[in-house]
């Protein structure tokens, strides 16, 4: 494992760490696993808890196209990912609108996902009836875990959200 780890590290990035660096990695990101260099049994750890507000999931949507989705029991069919965004938004906003402008506490690691200033991203998109814009420049994945953190913050469960692909 460790030797496989530099290799994809030096495949990756043109640098290929020493096997004591690949140890200290592997005992940082999850230390109950045993190294080459320790000896002590493997007790599985706990979940690890996200400190980024997403909703991890294992499911990958790149490569695929939305048909549809159903949010808390009614089908919406939509024909890109963009679509999709759009509409939560604007289910949240007809259903939340005195709380709306939570969305603008949504921000990615360099800019936010809602701004009132559409300057502040790269393809903003105007959320109907309101001076708040919406960063639709995103992929697939990102477009899931942005709607996930949308809903979630007016109080829906994730399992409210279901995406139909082909």
């Amino acid at each position: 494992l460790i030797e496989l780890l530099a290799d994809t590290t030096e495949k990756l990035c043109g640098y290929k760490p020493d096997i004591e660096t690949v140890e200290q990695f592997l005992i940082k990101i999850a230390p109950s696993v045993p190294t080459q260099t320790t000896k002590e049994k493997y007790i599985p750890s706990k979940p690890r808890s996200y400190s980024r507000k997403s909703h991890p999931s294992s499911e990958s949507y790149t490569g695929k196209s939305i048909v549809a989705f159903t949010f808390n029991g009614v089908r919406y069919p939509v024909r890109s990912w963009k679509d999709m965004l759009m509409k939560i938004t604007e289910l949240m906003l007809s259903a939340h609108r005195k709380q709306f402008d939570k969305v603008l506490t949504l921000v990615g690691r360099k800019r936010p996902y809602f701004s009132r200033n559409p300057n502040e991203l790269r393809v903003p998109e105007r959320v109907d009836n309101t001076d708040i814009y919406a960063e639709t420049n995103l992929s697939a994945n990102a477009i899931v875990g942005i709607s996930k953190r949308i809903i979630s913050l007016f109080g829906y469960k994730d399992d409210d959200l279901i995406i139909e692909v082909k």
